[in-house]
């Protein structure tokens, strides 16, 4: 038997073995493919960051990997897989990825790998318009700048200034929209599920209502006695004075602070209650400043930290008592009103005004009757405190100085020195300030300006227990540079007639001269030659009008002229020669009418014989050093013309009489006449004319009849003094050295009479000057109401420049009232010429 046994052992053994060899050479010979069957699950929700899986697959060894895969994306690795046995394990993050159908592949190390025949669906995530508002819980005040977030990885947004906000695209997971609402170290975060229904994800929108956020750290800063809100409180929360401030905040007009955690991002709240044990915070304080109140500060135990509480202060008041007065320095009766400024909510008043009076009013107004120097008291009081404010020689009640002065002079050029005089009443003390960085304290100061420009001059005046009080005149003094132009004259002073020869010495070009001679005689001429007739004393001014503007140069009482001195025979050994009849010279004139029928125009023609100059005198005021000239006199009458003829060895003089007009002229009865129309007109005669147009109208030949009839001027006398003797301002300024009307003031006007040959429309080239812009001149025709034509003056650089400015002028045939009105000042107009439009 054991025999037998052995005899089949060996067999078996050998059966063993040849089948392990079988089945180890079949298995190299036909490895298994690695392949997936299926993938669990097949599909997820979009942006869901752990979507775990399992494959049940064969053929995979080691750590295999797996994947998403997508044309056009980038693949979908998965994380921590694991292989056990036929299946494999792991999660995809699928965090703002694609929706749609994904391939699944896997491999073993670096083989190419292998794809599951199915699918693996990410679908679309339902998202929805969120809306809402965000408000503090204590207050329901709206909170703006608060960030809400959607999930970890969502969409975000900020609150409004009203607390509003719109949260778009809000994921929406298993019917829930995950909110986190927060203002990093001022408000406490806020988790919020919003469920959403399918109807909101149709419409796409929600409004989730308010969301209450609730402070780290608040409370209210009130009035420890009235109990009202204080704003702009400071309130600090520290551990101690030498530590950084842990949090701080101003209290608004509701006296509601909120606190800012300064280091919110690292948990403040908690860092709070790392400072100490569990139930208390060694020095840990809560602060309030704001002025007019007590310093605050107490110390705050943990136990209340993080919950829903108020940490409310009230802060104690200063009390002071203060007080304004309404007015300090017056005359009897003074009413002083006074007004309580004191501090800390008093309920009790009382004034004491110095001169035995009292009141318990809060603002009392009391009426001093005496002169004196008053010291009032104010006492305030209330429950718990009371205070005094004492305020010395707060009222004076005395006789009230009054300032005023005058000067001697106001304007020159420099050196100007001005004599000030005081005109003050009342005053004992004086303070001037001349404006030009000087002053004095003499009662009546006399002052030099060394530089040109225009100062302010200030009088103050004091008076002992009173004060001081000042008058200020703005641009008093004016102080120009030094005159540029001068004159001398061979003479300053003689018997009369007393012939002057005036040379002028102006540094600069200039284009006219003016000379005034003090009695009443003027000349254009640059240096004219005047004899003076009368005995007396003459100031002379010379104005030049060039480079240098319009100057004037006038020197008081410069010729003085004697009564005319008989000299008395004397006997002596010396023979004086004396000059022949034949030296001397021979006065000689001529005068021929000029202008027709009616003109008072004459011709003076000088025949003086050895004379070197001659001088005429018209009889109307008028005086000229030429020896040929044309004048016309502004009224008909009879005149006295004198000619002087001078030379070195003496005069001579001749007088002629002359009417103007030369003939008698028919006219009309009745001068000036009135034209009846709608209302009265009352005109003058032509002067010069009529005025033939076309043709040419020089603007100082307006008609004869005076103020009001032929001219309205608002100014006495001729400022130009040349041409005509009215009170219409006539100069020589432009370069044909024709005379112009200048000096013009808004609403004078001038009249002339014309004679229009045909009606149609002209051309008029108005001669005008002006240094401003906006002047007009306007045209009436007959006592018409509107212009037939306005005239644009514009700034041609100077007075002296003139340009000539085209208008077109309607006028109709015949003679009629030609008014020339000037809305505006400033311009200067020389001449019109009206030529039929066309140039015919």
């Amino acid at each position: 038997m054991t025999d037998l046994l052995k005899r089949m052992t060996w067999p078996l053994i050998m059966l063993v073995i040849v089948s392990c060899l079988l089945m180890i050479a079949s298995a190299t010979a036909d490895p298994v493919t690695p392949s997936i069957i299926d993938c669990t699950p097949d599909h997820a929700m979009a942006n869901n960051t752990w979507v775990s899986f399992t494959l049940n697959c064969t053929g995979f060894s080691g750590t295999p990997t797996v994947w998403l895969a997508m044309a056009g994306q980038t693949n979908i690795s998965a994380s921590s897989e694991e292989l056990d046995g036929t299946t494999i394990t792991g999660y995809f993050d699928l965090l703002n990825k694609v929706p749609g159908s994904w391939e699944v592949w896997a491999a073993n190390g670096t083989d190419p790998g292998v794809k599951w025949n199915g699918t693996f669906t990410i679908d679309p995530m339902p998202t929805v318009n969120l809306t809402g508002k965000v408000v503090d819980h204590f207050t329901g005040l709206p909170l703006s700048n608060v960030v809400i977030y959607n999930f970890d990885y969502g969409p975000s947004t900020v609150s409004q200034a009203d607390g509003s906000f719109t949260l778009p695209d809000a994921w929406v997971i298993e019917g829930k929209a995950n909110l986190d609402v927060w203002a990093a170290g001022i408000y406490r975060d806020n988790y919020t599920d919003v469920s959403v229904t399918e109807g909101d994800l149709q419409r796409g929108s929600k409004d989730i209502g308010t969301i209450e956020l609730y402070p780290i750290f608040a409370g209210f800063v009130t009035d420890k006695i009235t109990g009202k809100p204080l704003p702009d409180a400071h309130v600090s929360l520290i551990i101690s004075s030498s530590e950084p401030v842990l949090a701080s905040g101003v209290s608004n007009s509701q006296g509601y602070y909120v606190l800012q955690i300064t280091d919110a991002n690292s948990g403040s709240d908690k860092k709070l209650r790392d400072a100490g044990v569990e139930s208390q915070i060694p020095g840990l304080y809560l602060t309030a400043e704001k002025d007019g109140y007590e310093p605050y500060s107490t110390g705050l135990s943990l136990i209340s930290l993080g919950e829903d509480y108020l940490y409310n202060i009230e802060l104690t008041p200063i009390f002071t008592a203060d007080f304004l007065a309404s007015g300090h320095v017056g005359q009897a009766p003074f009413s002083v009103r006074f007004l309580d400024q004191s501090t800390g909510s008093p309920t009790i008043w009382r004034w004491d005004f110095g001169d035995g009076t009292t009141s318990t009013e809060q603002n009392p107004t009391h009426v001093y009757t005496r002169t004196g120097v008053y010291t009032v008291f104010l006492i305030t009081a209330n429950d718990w405190a009371t205070d005094i404010c004492t305020k010395s020689r707060c009222i004076v009640v005395n006789t009230v100085p009054v300032a005023n002065f005058t000067a001697n002079a106001t304007s020159g050029s420099t050196p100007f020195t001005v004599q000030f005089t005081d005109l003050s009443t009342g005053a004992e003390s004086f303070e001037w300030q001349f404006g030009d960085g000087t002053t004095s304290t003499e009662q009546n100061p006399v002052h030099t300006y060394t530089q040109p420009g225009t100062y302010t001059v200030t009088q103050v005046v004091s008076r002992g227990e009173y004060g001081s009080v000042f008058v200020e005149k703005p641009g008093y003094i004016s102080v120009s540079n030094p005159s540029t132009i001068g004159f001398s004259s061979n003479v300053t002073r003689g018997p009369s007639p007393l012939a002057v020869q005036f040379t002028e010495s102006t540094n600069g070009s200039a284009r006219y001269f003016f000379w005034q001679f003090g009695d009443h005689a003027t000349s254009n001429e640059p240096n004219p030659v005047h004899i003076y007739s009368e005995a007396g004393q003459y100031t002379v001014s010379l104005y030049a009008v060039g480079s240098n503007g319009t100057e004037v140069k006038t020197v008081e009482n410069y010729i003085n002229v004697t009564s005319p001195v008989i000299p008395t025979p004397t006997v002596t050994t010396t023979v004086t020669p004396t000059p022949t009849e034949r030296d001397l010279p021979v006065a000689n004139f001529t005068i021929t009418s000029q202008g027709g029928p009616g003109s008072l125009a004459i011709q003076v023609t000088s025949t003086a014989v050895n004379a070197t100059s001659v001088q005429f005198d018209l009889g109307d005021g008028t005086t000229t050093a030429y020896p040929n000239f044309q004048y016309t006199y502004w009224q008909a009458g009879t005149y006295t013309i004198k000619q002087t003829a001078t030379n070195g060895a003496g005069y001579s003089t001749k007088i002629l009489t002359v009417t103007v007009p030369a003939v008698p002229v028919t006219t009309p009865t009745v001068s000036p006449t009135v034209t009846v129309s709608p209302t009265v007109t009352v005109t003058g005669s032509a002067y010069n004319g009529p005025h033939t147009i076309p043709g040419t109208l020089q603007a100082e030949d307006y008609d004869l009849g005076g103020e009001s009839i032929a001219y309205h001027d608002t100014t006495a006398g001729n400022e130009g003094g040349v041409y005509r003797h009215d009170d219409v301002d006539i100069e020589v300024l432009d370069t044909d050295r024709s005379p112009n009307v200048g000096w013009i003031r808004a609403g004078e006007w001038l009249a002339y009479t014309v004679n229009v040959n045909a009606t149609g429309t002209y051309d008029a080239g108005f001669r005008v000057a002006s240094s401003h812009s906006g002047s007009t001149v306007q045209v009436y025709v007959d006592g018409g109401s509107t212009p037939v034509a306005t005239v644009n003056v514009p700034n041609t650089g100077d007075w002296l420049t003139f340009q000539t400015v085209q208008v077109p002028v309607t006028l109709p045939a015949g003679q009629h009232r030609l008014v020339l009105k000037f809305p505006t000042d400033f311009a200067n107009i020389n001449w019109i010429t009206f030529a039929q439009n066309g140039g015919v």
